[in-house]
């Protein structure tokens, strides 16, 4: 199951690299394009203009307009493919959350997994169905940043701002009431927890599976 986990997340780092590689490569080619054409871009400080100039001049004005509007156009894609990651993550992670306690139940009472029912809401997984089978989830290494990347995907999808529960993190306080399009996002950090996370959720269920086969 672990392998099945790192290939989805090889997918994922693909997909995200594949878009930055891209906005970068559209960003070279914009500074390029800038430094080549400085002194043709620059804006006459000139009060009054013939009416040659002036064209020259809205010409420029123009250029530079789509320049900024494609840089804009860049950050907002970045924000985009951020927060489609941190959604897709989440339901990665909600899927194994799944799949684990299926696969426990299963091997316990040998029975076929496709006929084991679990939750699907965070509050059942973590209050109810592990408590039950005698693991506690917030003792999973990188529970602190998985549980961060299901706060901001419930933010994503619900009211997409920095609010009350994402403020209490240090790298989201400074953006308080801040649309998060606007924020950066710690992929790596949400990266890094959800594999860890579930990983290490992975490792106690089978110690759960030993013990009581014991």
């Amino acid at each position: 199951m672990y392998s099945e986990l790192q290939l989805l997340l090889f997918d994922f780092c693909r997909m995200h690299q594949i878009v930055y590689k891209e906005i970068a490569h559209i960003e070279e080619g914009l500074t390029r394009f800038t430094q080549e054409n400085k002194r043709k871009l620059t804006l006459s400080s000139t009060p009054y203009l013939s009416e040659e100039e002036y064209y020259k001049e809205l010409q420029k004005t123009r250029i530079l307009d789509s320049i900024i509007a494609q840089d804009q156009e860049n950050k907002h894609v970045i924000g985009f493919i951020d927060q489609m990651c941190v959604v897709g993550l989440w339901a990665l992670a909600e899927q194994f959350l799944g799949k684990i306690y299926r696969t426990y139940i299963a091997v316990k009472n040998s029975v076929d997994a496709n006929t084991v029912s679990s939750p699907y809401k965070w509050d059942d997984f973590k209050k109810q169905y592990y408590e039950r089978i005698g693991v506690d989830l917030s003792t999973c290494d990188g529970f602190q940043d998985a549980n961060k990347c299901r706060l901001v995907n419930n933010a994503i999808k619900h009211n997409p701002i920095v609010g009350q529960k994402l403020e209490g993190f240090p790298d989201f306080a400074p953006h308080k009431g801040k649309k998060l399009m606007e924020v950066p996002l710690d992929m790596q950090c949400y990266l890094n927890g959800v594999n860890n996370f579930l990983g290490s959720l992975m490792e106690k269920v089978e110690a759960q599976l030993d013990s009581s086969n014991a």
